[in-house]
């Protein structure tokens, strides 16, 4: 089964709230709501493509929105270049943004729990990014 880049995140807010309560996620995710669940009680299969595997790097993101959708640029800021290049663009629905802040919000919060509090990194002489 193929799933969009929106249902990439998915599967219940009920159950991400229930993972949380169980500790059952063994890979500590959290997931989003989908309105694209399968109705025969069966999971969803995510599929990760190996081209996906490794992931984008990315220290800096703009995000715009629209009546309709969200869009969230990553982008790579490299110390010193001119140009910062876009390394994924990801459009989902406000419904599914508002999903995924809570999904960012839930996993902080896991994070900080485990590794103590990430705090906001003070820029130096005007640079952009974790430079």
């Amino acid at each position: 089964m193929q799933t969009s880049p929106a249902a990439f995140f998915a599967l219940a807010a009920a159950e991400t709230q229930q993972h949380s309560r169980n500790n059952k996620n063994p890979n500590n995710y959290t997931t989003m709501a989908n309105e694209n669940k399968p109705q025969n009680g069966n999971q969803l299969q995510i599929q990760l493509r190996p081209e996906m595997a490794d992931g984008k790097y990315s220290n800096l993101a703009m995000i715009g929105h629209g009546p309709n959708e969200f869009i969230i640029d990553f982008i790579f800021a490299a110390p010193g270049m001119p140009q910062a290049p876009v390394v994924s663009r990801m459009i989902m629905s406000p419904e599914n943004a508002k999903q995924l802040m809570y999904a960012l919000t839930d996993n902080i919060q896991k994070y900080e729990a485990q590794f103590g509090e990430i705090k906001p990194r003070t820029p130096r002489n005007g640079q952009i990014g974790n430079n």
